[in-house]
């Protein structure tokens, strides 16, 4: 089943499947946030981040 099928007919996030290796790497990035708070970007700054990175590319025409 394609990613697009499985997204389209879930109906919950509980319906998205989830990896064992996925879910270790967010107990890892959960782990580290908790030991180290302020170690993360806040939401605005990583739409900025994205933003600019969106428009430089625009500018060079990469991709």
């Amino acid at each position: 089943m394609g990613l697009l099928t499985t997204w389209t007919k879930a109906t919950s996030a509980s319906d998205v499947p989830v990896h064992d290796w996925q879910k270790k790497e967010l107990d890892l990035r959960k782990a580290n946030f908790m030991s180290n708070p302020d170690s993360g970007r806040s939401w605005s700054e990583v739409k900025t981040r994205i933003r600019m990175s969106h428009e430089r590319h625009q500018k060079t025409g990469s991709t």
